[in-house]
């Protein structure tokens, strides 16, 4: 093959994966950072949960029925309950949302969502108060009954 030939068909495979790649995207859109700020000023008057999970996640699996019992517990007008999925492959999300019994909203985080929380590690949790202030930003599992204490602390702040 010669070297302009070797060149073409380079080429034609890097734009056959940009292709890939983008459709991949239109099919599979992420939650980018102005879309997830978007919503979270949407529940404004809510105590918002954002929870970031991952699939393979074991602490995540673990601290998931706790955040499914929340959603029970609270009405929808009063907490606004948001999974966020750092999985690299959309396609696993759904038959782990069925399997545990997921009862609030789950979306796939974009990078810049990452970036935006200086997520490193997952589960990692953040809450907003009914005025729409970052309250909680942080690593690793939060037990149920925590939970609880921070909403039930959060609602009943005067605004």
């Amino acid at each position: 093959m010669s070297k302009k030939t070797m060149k073409h068909f380079v080429l034609s495979v890097l734009c056959l994966c940009c292709m890939t790649s983008f459709a991949g995207a239109a099919e599979n859109p992420g939650m980018g950072a102005m879309l997830l700020l978007s919503e979270i000023d949407q529940h404004k008057g809510k105590v918002v949960v954002l929870n970031f999970f991952a699939t393979w996640c074991a602490p995540c699996r673990e601290e998931i029925p706790g955040l499914v019992r929340l959603r029970r517990s609270y009405p929808v007008d009063k907490v606004a309950i948001l999974g966020l999925s750092l999985d690299e492959d959309p396609a696993l999300v759904l038959p782990f949302v069925s399997k545990y019994g997921i009862n609030y909203p789950v979306k796939m985080a974009n990078a810049d969502v990452v970036r935006m929380f200086n997520i490193r590690s997952v589960p990692h949790n953040t809450l907003y108060d009914t005025m729409g202030r970052l309250v909680v930003n942080q690593p690793g599992l939060i037990a149920e009954e925590d939970f609880k204490d921070v909403i039930d602390q959060l609602l009943e702040q005067k605004k």
